[in-house]
């Protein structure tokens, strides 16, 4: 399979979208996926990892930007003999609607009512807050320079599965968006991230705290190249099914049906008596939370499903301030 698209031409324009979307009100654009699953970097504390970021797109109409960053709403059954986890793809995810996935779904609608409800007391409420809210997963195509707990991962190229930490320190130093969904005007390591002859390696240091993983990232001060070319990387996208299993939507159908035999359900079930109110207002997206991390019992939940799931929540995203020069900064993108 052969790889077509141009970095350069490719990079500007996600560039120029991610320049207007930090200028615009956001909310957020899955840590998930099988821990013996051969196609996944597996993280282990004590451990420092190098890789060559990749950028490989098969569809741009599906996928323009090098990472799958994704929102799924699941509902864990132990009552169910076969399937207990069941999951959706919220339609707020980066690449299907983003913000405007909001209104589309009524997950997302319900979770909000939860939270307010939580906020004020309902212990049920809180509850089902913490069951359907969105979850953030994030995928990214990586060359291995250095897997220090599997030697056979060097030189190959893999998925990295991270969560919402990750993802703002990589959109802080590609796109120079800040973990407040502001941007910066300050330089970036831009498309040498992804350069295969003349690129920065990506260095992960993995440490304990506590009952979780911390992540320490940081880029290289040399540049490097890496003996693979845009041939190889889109043969090895398409064989670890990259874009195929990861870059997925939930019809409309199946939204609703999560939405009315999950939620409902486990509603009733909990003996919620409010009736939910499923608008969607402005000033009810700022009130809410939009950065956590997945509490100890959920990690333990997820661990007994046979996909072994650990997954991590998204940020909030605010408008960024008045005094960058957003049309220059654009024109500069475009003239590039």
């Amino acid at each position: 399979m052969k790889d077509t698209f141009d970095l350069d031409n490719l990079f500007d324009e996600v560039q120029a979208a991610e320049i207007q979307q930090a200028t615009e009100k956001k909310e957020g654009k899955s840590y998930t996926k099988f821990n013996e699953d051969e196609r996944f970097i597996q993280f282990k504390a004590g451990n420092t990892y190098q890789f060559r970021l990749l950028y490989s797109i098969t569809d741009p109409a599906k996928r323009k930007r090098p990472f799958i960053a994704r929102f799924n709403h699941s509902f864990w059954d132990d009552n169910a003999e076969y399937n207990k986890l069941t999951t959706i793809t919220c339609p707020t995810s980066e690449y299907i609607l983003h913000d405007n996935g909001f209104n589309k779904c009524p997950v997302c609608k319900a979770t909000r009512k939860f939270y307010k409800d939580g906020k004020v007391g309902s212990q049920t409420s809180k509850e089902l807050y913490d069951q359907f809210r969105r979850k953030f997963h994030g995928y990214a195509l990586v060359y291995v320079v250095n897997d220090p707990t599997n030697e056979e991962n060097n030189g190959q190229i893999k998925i990295m599965h991270f969560g919402i930490t990750i993802h703002k320190w990589l959109r802080l130093q590609i796109f120079g968006i800040n973990d407040k969904g502001k941007l910066v005007d300050e330089d970036t390591i831009g498309r040498d991230a992804f350069s295969l002859e003349n690129g920065f390696n990506l260095k992960i240091a993995v440490s304990k705290k506590g009952e979780y993983n911390k992540y320490d990232c940081e880029f290289a001060r040399k540049t490097t190249a890496i003996d693979i070319t845009k041939d190889d990387i889109a043969t090895a996208a398409e064989e670890l099914k990259f874009d195929e299993e990861f870059c997925t939507r939930s019809t409309e159908e199946e939204i609703n049906d999560f939405y009315k035999t999950k939620v409902l359900s486990e509603e009733a079930n909990k003996d919620a008596s409010d009736e939910l109110d499923l608008s969607l207002d402005d000033d009810e997206k700022d009130e809410i939370p939009m950065d956590y991390e997945e509490t100890p019992k959920e990690k333990v939940v997820k661990e007994k499903a046979k996909s072994k799931t650990k997954e991590t929540a998204p940020e909030k995203e605010e408008p960024a301030s008045d005094d960058i020069d957003i049309d220059n900064i654009l024109a500069k993108v475009k003239n590039k």
